[in-house]
């Protein structure tokens, strides 16, 4: 029987309907490892790992950024990182709209550099 995870003082759930988010890869691959892959609702744009995971598009992308290393030089993403950490902004956001529809029951996260870190709403 799962055990039961209380997330919220009006609601408790089980483990194998808990809706997860994971704004750090290496979170989701932890989480993954524990057998929590079907449980996963919500990664970040950089989460590569499981392909299972990733590539099914069970799990929804829920962070945005103005960074892409695929169209963006060297120097462009250099400028963009020193223009953002001057201007006292994150490279990364939450895609709010995505987040909700998802409808999490907890988010994994933790505090990061501040080039690394999302921003929040």
């Amino acid at each position: 029987s799962p055990e039961t995870i209380t997330h919220d003082a009006s609601k408790s759930t089980t483990s194998q309907q808990l809706r997860i988010v994971s704004l750090l890869p290496s979170f989701t691959e932890i989480l993954c490892k524990l057998g929590l892959s079907s449980n996963i609702v919500g990664i970040t744009h950089e989460c590569d790992y499981p392909t299972e995971l990733t590539s099914s598009g069970r799990a929804r992308v829920v962070t945005t950024s103005d960074i892409n290393p695929r169209t963006m030089t060297q120097s462009e993403i250099h400028e963009a990182v020193c223009g953002s950490l001057t201007n006292g902004q994150s490279l990364y956001g939450i895609n709010k709209g995505v987040l909700q529809d998802v409808k999490p029951d907890i988010i994994f996260t933790q505090s990061l550099c501040d080039v690394c870190a999302v921003s929040y709403p």
